[in-house]
């Protein structure tokens, strides 16, 4: 975001996974409840790796984008967006204000979705201290949009997590992720504007 610190937070987390417990178990071939507590955190966990790798919602949540001042462009680092909640920032007397959202635009049909003052308005002047504006909003596919290679991309890293149960040497060096995840993903990977 042309070099304007920033930090995401998740404010209210996804309460449900892309895939399910009963697919999940049908995909690695275990036909038991024993460890069923195991393979729901290994899917928790291989949403939150592919999120991580791709910059997308893997499942709704809502996020808290905090940045230090207002770039030309706003990206949103989380896709697709769905909504945008409110624009808060700290004015000059250091006091916490809500930017009207007549005042600015908001592109959700992009990736990454994109803010910007309306026409003829300018970004507010905020206070020049550290995470002097704060922008909340929803974004994550649901159980009906998310690509099918998204998923299948979870369903190999859970199996691959949990027949590997310790850091995988490739004897190159360490590796987690098998390379048939990295091929699904590569394409919804986020690119950045400039």
């Amino acid at each position: 975001m042309n070099n304007v610190n920033w930090s995401l937070v998740t404010v209210t987390a996804p309460t449900i996974e892309p895939i399910t417990l009963t697919e999940t178990k049908l995909h690695i071939r275990v036909d038991h409840d024993t460890e069923d507590s195991l393979i729901e955190t290994l899917i928790s966990a291989a949403r939150n790796i592919l999120e991580q790798n791709t910059s997308r919602g893997l499942a709704p949540a809502t996020y808290k984008l905090t940045m230090d001042r207002f770039p030309s462009l706003i990206e949103l680092p989380r896709s697709p967006a769905t909504s945008v909640t409110h624009i808060k920032y700290y004015d000059q007397d250091g006091v916490q204000q809500t930017w009207s959202s007549s005042e600015y635009r908001v592109d959700l049909n992009t990736v990454p979705a994109r803010i910007t003052p309306e026409y003829d308005y300018v970004y507010p002047t905020p206070r020049e201290v550290i995470a002097a504006i704060e922008i909340q909003y929803a974004a994550g596919y649901t159980a009906s949009n998310i690509p099918a290679a998204l998923k299948q991309a979870m369903l190999i890293l859970v199996g691959h997590l949990y027949e590997n149960r310790q850091i995988v040497n490739s004897g190159m060096g360490n590796f987690i992720m098998p390379k048939t995840v990295d091929y699904l993903i590569s394409p919804y990977r986020v690119t950045w504007y400039k």
